[in-house]
């Protein structure tokens, strides 16, 4: 957009251009904050391990059995008051407010 308003003569539509692109930028900022924000809060385990990464299906056929074997198993899951499945909930409740946030933006 930038140069391209030295086009426009109707300085109240120039105007309005720029108020709907600084809206625009606005926007574009809080969705990579977001984004920034769910990243940071998604890696922030001790290891993919301790999260059960490798008992993904399609983890566990590009690793291979004897890889997987190797590999911890861990049933957090099965457990409220585990860590990995504490973290795991207020991650997931953190995800869902940023995704509600977000589409309040985009629709």
């Amino acid at each position: 957009m930038k140069g391209k308003l030295k086009l426009i003569t109707d300085i109240q539509l120039k105007n309005r251009l720029i108020e709907y692109n600084t809206f625009l930028e606005n926007i574009l900022d809080l969705l990579q904050e977001n984004r920034n924000e769910i990243n940071k809060r998604m890696i922030n385990y001790e290891s993919a391990t301790e999260v059960g990464m490798q008992e993904f299906d399609y983890l566990k056929k590009e690793l291979g059995k004897e890889i997987v074997q190797l590999l911890p198993s861990n049933n957090w899951k099965n457990y409220k008051n585990h860590k990995t499945f504490l973290k795991s909930q207020d991650n997931l409740v953190f995800l869902v407010a940023m995704y509600i946030r977000q589409k309040q933006y985009l629709f």
